[in-house]
């Protein structure tokens, strides 16, 4: 759904009456359709809107000033983390509902026993936990992970952690935005209900620990509180997303021998079924609903915010085939929900 030249119009009045040094960019797969000024602003003059003899304004194209690098340390979670742990998760190094214990002493330091992957992408406060998992399995800092399997695979080049700080050019946020819109299907932003995309279960959402054996997208019986013990599961145990065996392999051809005897394959980016496992509620009837370090907001959106009010967000809508992203410099919690309403309200034009 391509951006209204009204819509850009209110967006651009909007940000700059509020905070005109907000960077911010609206678009949809096949690039920005408006835009904050290049200069970093949102006062007159400063959108360019899709629909002319250009065309959509590029994340690549020199003319969008996406080069600027800005301070997303707040948008860490989104950015690094949640992708990696959904390359560990296609690579079967990690199950969403194996308890951690299951990982080893370090990779459940400091969460609750019987606490999982599952638990910590559903709460604001997992990612200091997150981070010391998807360090200990891929055995390399989560810049690195993140860099190699995530960034550059995307065309990320300019996003990296400096200081401990992760920043980014606008230009490569509206990479990751578009592509994650191309992963993402457009029933995903219909939660919790309806049928998933061909080839994806629909599976329960559970309140507690499940089952340690459920793989990523299968249903599980809750079998306790958060905090209650659960049985650990062995590391690279038989079930559903460890594959099947030798046999298998055997049966799917020499082909399939040979790329298992060559090594597993590493995942790069991010997946389709990660992106829609992600974006549709995990939490069943909790309040507030949560996906995989997502939530959904109204008119079928799904955003991650920074933790302070007013910080920068990032939103996705699968159904309207449109995203957003907004750093601000005021710090404005008035402001990120009123621009989330200019950019994915129905226009009453």
């Amino acid at each position: 759904m391509t951006l209204l030249s009204d819509q850009a119009d209110d967006i651009r009045a909007l940000v700059g009456s509020t905070d005109p040094g907000a960077v911010w960019a609206v678009g949809g797969p096949e690039g920005i359709q408006a835009r904050s000024h290049p200069g970093g602003g949102g006062g007159a003059g400063a959108t360019r809107v899709a629909g002319g003899a250009g065309g959509a304004v590029g994340a690549g194209c020199p003319e969008s000033g996406a080069d600027a690098v800005h301070d997303v340390g707040a948008l860490g979670a989104v950015l690094a983390l949640w992708p990696a742990i959904g390359n560990l998760v296609e690579e079967g190094a990690l199950r969403l509902h194996t308890p951690l214990a299951a990982y080893g002493e370090e990779a459940a330091a400091g969460t609750p026993a019987g606490a999982t992957a599952h638990h910590l992408l559903t709460r604001s406060d997992g990612a200091d936990a997150l981070t010391r998992l998807a360090e200990h399995l891929s055995g390399c800092p989560l810049a690195e992970l993140a860099t190699t399997r995530v960034w550059h695979p995307l065309g990320m080049t300019g996003t990296r952690f400096a200081d401990g700080t992760l920043h980014a050019p606008l230009g490569d946020l509206v990479l990751f935005l578009r592509h994650l819109l191309r992963t993402a299907a457009p029933e995903g932003a219909t939660p919790p209900t309806g049928p998933a995309p061909e080839g994806l279960p629909v599976p329960a959402a559970p309140a507690g620990p499940v089952s340690p054996a459920a793989p990523v997208g299968s249903p599980a019986a809750p079998v306790g509180p958060l905090g209650s013990a659960v049985p650990a599961v062995p590391v690279g145990s038989a079930g559903p997303v460890d594959g099947g065996g030798p046999a298998l392999l055997l049966a799917q051809g020499p082909a399939a021998a040979a790329a298992a005897a060559a090594g597993p394959v590493v995942p790069t980016g991010i997946t389709r079924a990660w992106t829609t496992e992600s974006l549709r509620i995990r939490t069943g009837e909790l309040i507030p609903a949560r996906g995989l370090l997502w939530h959904p907001a109204p008119y079928g959106v799904w955003a991650h915010s920074a933790p302070a009010p007013g910080g920068p967000a990032l939103w996705v809508s699968p159904r309207h085939r449109r995203w957003a992203v907004l750093l601000p410099t005021a710090g404005s919690a008035r402001l990120r929900t009123a621009f989330r309403d200019a950019a994915f309200a129905p226009s009453p034009h």
